[in-house]
């Protein structure tokens, strides 16, 4: 029953779904696409890119379709034998379990993509956990427990004496302080990784900390059995893939902090509430062009700073993900309207 002013009366609703908020898994459970590590047909939910050569950021993604996984889906099940097993491998060349989805009974608004684009990226698992994760224990993998304690002791002469009020930091949406200093990765959490970023950042500003950033780069002090205590002490798992990360060949210093300087860019952006005016279809297709292209700059930097040459390098699904931001943000507004960080903070 719904009343409006002194009038009552029996309504039916019919509830339109926008999109789910979760991480790559529970996203995948919803679509029906099943994963894997190698060789997987379909890396995305909302796409059919496939694993191989998915972090190639000139590849032009095709979006499913709601109506065209349904048909095929549905010719799965004809009675008629060549039909049913072209459906079956179609449907196997995406990684898309054959079974009828949950989420057909739901109203999208009469969206043509349906489920497969009503998941928009994850910022929290994709970027903060996964692409910065990464970044960073790349950096602090090759780092001795001499050169460690340098840094940190360096980092909380900065910031660890009241120099900075923790209020005043609010704003950015990052934590400058890490009592067990910013190497002890295994204590950080999802919102505190782009602290960690600012801290190296500024830490590489002054001569002393550039320094003592450089020499992360070089074999003197630390041998390999420090490395390998130091591993064992602040390792945590990347959160991107499987494969073998303790190489990492780490281009230079100065290209490391351009790259953390363009993650912090990008996070400053993304937590903005207003992006470009959709009343003129021109401009802003224009203006989602160039977000789309600045981002892809950013994962090109992110290859050649951060080359992973073991497992399946980067083509993984964080990184791939990654690329369909622009195309979440043109559906459904500023990154903060999909955030699943916000849920996990309660």
């Amino acid at each position: 029953m719904l009343r409006i002013g002194n009038q009552v009366k029996k309504v039916r609703l019919h509830v339109i779904v926008a999109f789910f908020i979760g991480d790559g898994k529970s996203g995948d459970m919803l679509c029906g696409r099943f994963g894997g590590y190698t060789s997987v047909g379909r890396i995305s939910r909302a796409c059919d890119c496939p694993q191989d050569g998915c972090s190639n950021t000139s590849r032009e993604c095709v979006f499913l379709l709601r109506k065209k996984m349904e048909e095929t889906y549905q010719k799965s099940l004809s009675s008629d034998g060549d039909t049913a097993k072209q459906a079956k491998a179609d449907l196997q060349k995406l990684s898309q379990h054959s079974m009828e989805l949950a989420t057909n009974l739901l109203s999208f608004g009469g969206d043509k993509y349906g489920i497969f684009s009503a998941q928009p990226v994850d910022l929290m698992h994709c970027f903060l956990e996964g692409i910065v994760k990464y970044a960073v224990c790349a950096f602090f993998k090759g780092i001795g427990p001499t050169k460690a304690s340098g840094i940190d002791a360096a980092i909380d002469e900065m910031f660890g004496s009241g120099n900075l009020r923790s209020s005043e930091m609010q704003d950015f949406g990052i934590r400058i302080f890490f009592s067990k200093g910013i190497s002890n990765l295994k204590q950080v959490t999802a919102g505190e990784w782009m602290g960690v970023v600012f801290c190296l950042v500024i830490l590489a500003m002054s001569e002393e900390g550039k320094t003592l950033l450089e020499e992360r780069f070089d074999n003197s002090e630390d041998d390999a059995d420090d490395v390998d205590e130091t591993r064992e002490t602040f390792y945590v798992d990347d959160g991107i893939g499987s494969g073998n990360n303790e190489n990492v060949d780490v281009v230079s210093t100065n290209d490391f902090i351009e790259l953390l300087e363009s993650f912090l860019a990008f996070y400053a952006w993304y937590k903005k509430d207003d992006f470009w005016s959709v009343t003129n279809p021109t401009y802003a297709k224009g203006r989602a062009t160039m977000a789309s292209n600045s981002l892809k700059n950013m994962m090109d930097m992110v290859k050649r700073v951060l080359p992973r040459n073991e497992g399946n390098g980067w083509d993984v699904q964080k990184f791939h993900e990654m690329f369909h931001l622009i195309h979440d943000m043109t559906r459904y507004g500023a990154p903060m309207n999909f955030d699943s960080g916000i849920g996990s903070y309660h």
